[in-house]
């Protein structure tokens, strides 16, 4: 296990899912660089989201180890708070704050709900609020598979090409965004930094795609 004083980066997330009323909290650490080994913090070192410890997945017991170990908590929430408060806790004691803020709610606009959409006419989304300061967009179309979008920075509206479309069955669906807020974070022990992100997830209209 490396000891924790040695993280060289640091990132943290929280998501939460209108649709499901699901919030979810994400902080994990690197050494050496933002592409650098995971590592998993040394007793009695600490993680919290405002107050609650956080668990850690320990990537090296996964069965395929994708994402290597970070620390998480999940909980049910009718709406997010405006912001959240990690704080890191080393072995020495000394500790380390960053607060994530939250983005603006965002809905999806057009399509409506029950609205049947061509393919061969390729689908455009609008959804609301428009893209702010440090902010981008990605829509998704959900079918017998998942059609992303690019991460928008500005405007409204995600166009989806008939050639992007083109591998998705008609049938039903369920069209979504979601809204990202982006940053770096406000404390750290040394020059490699790191980055905290929020996501808002849109709640899901149900479509009909056609050819």
């Amino acid at each position: 296990m490396i000891p924790a004083w040695f993280v060289a980066t640091e990132e943290y997330s929280v998501s939460f899912d209108a649709n499901d009323a699901d919030l979810r909290y994400y902080a994990q650490f690197r050494a050496g660089g933002s592409t650098g080994t995971t590592i998993r913090l040394s007793d009695p070192s600490t993680i919290a989201v405002d107050g609650k410890e956080m668990e850690l997945f320990d990537g090296d017991e996964a069965w395929i180890n994708l994402e290597g170990s970070y620390y998480y908590l999940n909980e049910s929430a009718a709406a997010p708070e405006a912001s959240y408060s990690f704080l890191w806790t080393r072995l020495d004691g000394s500790e380390y704050e960053n607060i994530v803020v939250m983005p603006e709610a965002i809905d999806v606009v057009t399509p409506l709900a029950d609205e049947s959409l061509s393919k061969a006419n390729g689908i455009t989304i609008t959804f609301s609020p428009a893209v702010g300061d440090n902010e981008d967009v990605r829509c998704t179309i959900s079918g017998n598979s998942d059609v992303d979008s690019e991460w928008v920075n500005s405007g409204d509206t995600c166009v989806f090409t008939a050639e992007e479309l083109a591998d998705m069955e008609p049938g039903d669906a369920t069209v979504y965004v979601r809204r990202r807020l982006s940053g770096d974070i406000q404390m750290g022990h040394d020059d490699e930094g790191g980055s905290v992100n929020s996501y808002y997830w849109s709640t899901r209209v149900g479509v009909l795609v056609t050819e």
